[in-house]
């Protein structure tokens, strides 16, 4: 064998033992402290940490550690979150894992059902040694919005969670009572604007202190404040848009006879609004105005906020329920019955007294051959 092709062996062994070490050594995760996560309770959290080298990296070699307190310099853990560390098994079982482990240089950790102790700095590393910190911070009964965060847009009829934002300087709020305000007013179900649509959750067990409104209406646009522990939060602007139905999810029963017309009132209650989208819905699903072509009249061009048709030379089988939809969450139904045609009054009395003509000429007809007869005896 000559020397070239020992000198080609010899590389390509050298070049298997590189590839085959740098495989087994994974890769190096980048010393230093990352940014400060802040999440809620209850919530689940992304802790990232890759590697310098983007190889392959056996999740087996991947550590993640807990810190309570954690010094700039100090990559000692109090203990091991990923693997489970034995005396904290029940502290986090199910809830970590580390994601896409198949993606060459992702070791990040996710926590889920986040809790107040979970709070503090997290070490990512591996081959048994911490080389980053991740800071976790916890809130709880309140949620971490920035001021651009803090505007919400709904449309009317909608439903809305309002989340209650903590103040920049503190970051945990553990009241013993949460209420909300809109504009200065009491926002409750004791206040009359809002009877029956207004829920929050029940503060002592979960700590969350958002409020949910339902059927919204332009008149709830506002700036809405949470006051907890005699402090007020930073507000949040809700913006209500669009038109609201008047008499919303209500049925009206409406009974007309053949060849008449018949008025289907759909309106809003600020002539002046403008919802995102209306439709018209038939008994058999059809389109409205290829179903009564030529017979429907839409009013809808003629008024902002006025939605309603006119049907004319009803019959017996236009009947059945329609219904107007604003913006896919408001409705108003109607349920229609057409009868066969019935003669009016006018016409009864004027056949009753055409019976009664005929009967009296029957009559005198009768006396009349009587007497004739009477005559001729």
């Amino acid at each position: 064998m000559n020397s070239g092709v020992l000198s080609v062996k010899m590389w390509l062994c050298v070049f298997l033992l590189y590839s085959v070490l740098q495989e087994s050594s994974g890769c190096t995760v980048e010393r230093g402290l990352g940014d400060t996560i802040t999440k809620s309770a209850g919530d689940s959290v992304e802790l990232p940490c890759s590697c310098e080298q983007q190889t392959k990296e056996d999740p087996q070699t991947v550590q993640w550690g807990f810190k309570r307190q954690f010094t700039p310099g100090d990559y000692r853990a109090d203990h091991s979150v990923f693997p489970e560390d034995g005396s904290q098994n029940r502290r986090y079982r199910g809830r970590v894992q580390i994601l896409n482990q198949n993606k060459p240089g992702t070791v990040a950790l996710i926590i889920s059902h986040l809790t107040e102790e979970d709070e503090g700095a997290y070490l990512c590393g591996n081959n048994g040694k911490y080389n980053r910190a991740v800071t976790l911070q916890v809130s709880t009964g309140c949620v971490v919005l920035s001021d651009t965060e803090r505007t919400f847009s709904r449309s009317s009829g909608e439903s809305f969670l309002l989340p209650c934002p903590c103040p920049k300087d503190q970051h945990r709020i553990n009241p013993e009572r949460v209420t909300w305000t809109k504009n200065q007013t009491a926002v409750s179900n004791d206040t009359e604007s809002y009877r029956g649509r207004v829920w929050m959750f029940d503060q002592n067990h979960s700590r969350n202190f958002s409020l949910l409104i339902s059927d919204l209406t332009k008149e709830d646009s506002g700036l809405y404040t949470c006051r907890a522990d005699e402090k007020d939060m930073p507000y949040v602007q809700l913006d209500v848009t669009g038109c609201t139905l008047s008499e919303n999810k209500q049925t009206v029963p409406v009974s007309r006879s053949s060849g008449e017309s018949v008025l289907l009132s759909c309106t809003c209650t600020d002539q002046q609004g403008r919802p995102v989208g209306v439709q018209w819905r038939t008994p058999n699903q059809e389109d409205l105005l290829q179903r009564y072509s030529g017979r429907v009249q839409m009013f809808n061009q003629s008024s902002t906020g006025n939605f309603s048709v006119l049907i004319s030379d009803l019959t017996e089988e236009d009947g059945g329920t329609y219904s107007c939809w604003i913006n896919q969450n408001q409705y108003r139904n109607f349920s229609l019955t057409v009868k066969g045609k019935l003669l009016n009054s006018v016409s009864l009395t004027f056949i009753h007294l055409l019976n009664e003509t005929k009967n009296k000429a029957r009559i005198n007809n009768i006396i009349s051959r009587s007497n004739q007869g009477m005559k001729n005896g």
